[in-house]
């Protein structure tokens, strides 16, 4: 059996927040205990921290170090077992916006129309992050909160996990739906690529079981990106 614990959308609005969300997550931290044991993952979808940021001010570098501290450390305090067991992917609200170039942004438009230029561009810019400013100290931050996670492979776009579970071999797709993400008009507009999901089946295709963890839902992609996507998953 996997027991999976599933959180999202934390928010984390500033590296001091409200005591209020303080007593959240240690009653939380707390609270899980009598779900976790060596079977637990827990999954965390996304918008770790709060409008890119922007409240964080001058400590804003750190903002997903601060989430990593006052959310994850205590839960793995409480709970040891879930270590190397917890798994993330981005949400909207952890991309900077004010990062994003106007003029790299239009070439994307421009060019990211048809499944065959994405899945082109998703293999070219897998470890390169000169279109993803925005979603770059976010995959910073997780290239080292991953650091030690064993049978592990990461990269801009999916990272890719498998681990034993009991007796079953899992797979873990962790699929960045947000690196499109611009405005509060992104609903139709977002591409997480079929390339994504191929490239990370690959690598758990022997695994018995196969997960896969995004923020967005589907009616969130753009068309031409939406029914292939949906037939890969």
């Amino acid at each position: 059996m996997i027991r999976i614990i599933h959180i999202s959308d934390l928010h984390l609005e500033s590296s001091n927040p409200s005591f209020q969300k303080k007593d959240i997550i240690s009653a939380l931290a707390e609270d899980i205990k009598k779900y976790v044991d060596d079977s637990t993952l827990l999954f965390f979808t996304g918008d770790l921290i709060h409008k890119g940021g922007i409240e964080f001010k001058e400590d804003k570098p750190n903002a997903f170090k601060r989430f990593e501290e006052l959310f994850i450390s205590p839960i793995l305090t409480s709970n040891p077992t879930l270590k190397n067991k917890i798994f993330l992917v981005p949400g909207n609200h952890d991309v900077f916006r004010d990062k994003i170039d106007p003029i790299s942004e239009d070439g994307l438009k421009s060019n990211l129309t048809s499944h065959k230029n994405v899945t082109e561009f998703l293999i070219n810019n897998r470890e390169n992050l000169r279109h993803l400013d925005r979603i770059s100290d976010y995959k910073n931050w997780e290239k080292e909160f991953y650091s030690t996670y064993p049978n592990s492979t990461l990269s801009l776009f999916e990272n890719t996990f498998m681990l034993k579970v009991g007796l079953l071999n899992v797979g873990i797709s962790c699929l960045n739906s947000s690196w499109l993400c611009k405005d509060d008009n992104d609903k139709e507009n977002l591409i997480i690529g079929r390339n994504q999901i191929e490239n990370s089946l690959d690598k758990i295709k022997n695994c018995q079981v196969k997960l896969a963890l995004s923020h967005h839902p589907l009616e969130f992609l753009t068309e031409f990106d939406r029914d292939p996507v949906k037939i890969e998953l």
